[in-house]
């Protein structure tokens, strides 16, 4: 059985480094241009809504079960997007430790650990 020592120095396959950063990189641009998505909509939306109001018609409504399932997609969304940055030290640390049990299913567990 290896020690701490010698388990930490075994690194990750480029291969998989290279699938970390991608994956990282990839969530991040998804998250944001999804965020980009949403404020160009909000934006016509609130210009519509100041016009209307400006003719004398508020168009105060309230809240669909769609709003809030969209407002609860968007702070996922969100989410994912600020914390995958602060996540990436811990995916490198886990393909580290699955690179020194040498299992050849790196990439995979790594996957699976950042999908959760």
């Amino acid at each position: 059985m290896p020690d701490a020592a010698s388990t930490l120095e075994i690194a990750p396959s480029r291969r998989d480094l290279a699938l970390v950063w991608l994956c990282i990189i990839s969530i991040v641009l998804l998250a944001w241009a999804y965020l980009v998505h949403l404020e160009r909509q909000m934006s016509s939306a609130m210009e519509h809504d100041m016009a209307m109001e400006a003719m004398g018609m508020s168009m105060q409504m309230p809240w669909t079960a769609a709003d809030v399932a969209l407002t609860i997609v968007m702070w996922g969304v969100m989410m994912v997007g600020m914390m995958a940055g602060s996540a990436l030290p811990v995916l490198l640390l886990i393909a580290r430790g699955r690179a020194a049990r040498a299992s050849g299913r790196t990439g995979r567990h790594v996957a699976m650990f950042a999908a959760g």
